[in-house]
């Protein structure tokens, strides 16, 4: 199978997600790593295991790399300069209308990194690599 269920630490709170990147990451890979998550995400069932945000990972030409930030805390917000963080919770539908790509290994949007108080976040992949 595919899909891995795993336990996120988001400062406030614990969450339960499923990700699809078992074909990319063995379970040691994953383990106190730093991950961008969708939290403001409706939760989902996938495979009948309730899923509650989304980890993000950029994918070109077959290649998958999370998206990483490597000195943030767990909790810290991401954001973009200029864009303010609605408090609603959207659809994986409307997330999928959002176009996140890859510049110089960095996860933009528009011309804007993603960021949190402490760095822009990464991604050790190829420009142009989709975010989702």
């Amino acid at each position: 199978d595919k899909l891995y269920v795993l336990r996120v630490d988001l400062g406030k709170e614990t969450r339960q997600l499923c990700a699809g990147i078992k074909t990319w990451y063995v379970h040691e890979q994953l383990l106190g790593r730093n991950v961008i998550v969708v939290s403001n995400l409706k939760p989902a069932t996938l495979r009948g295991v309730e899923s509650q945000g989304m980890m993000l990972a950029a994918e070109k030409d077959g290649k998958v790399e999370l998206l990483a930030a490597h000195k943030s805390e767990p909790g810290d917000h991401v954001g973009i300069d200029g864009i303010s963080a609605g408090k609603n919770q959207i659809t994986i539908e409307d997330f999928s209308k959002i176009t996140i790509t890859t510049k110089d290994r960095i996860a933009i949007y528009g011309s804007k990194p993603l960021k949190t108080p402490h760095e822009t976040v990464s991604a050790d992949i190829d420009d142009g690599a989709k975010v989702k």
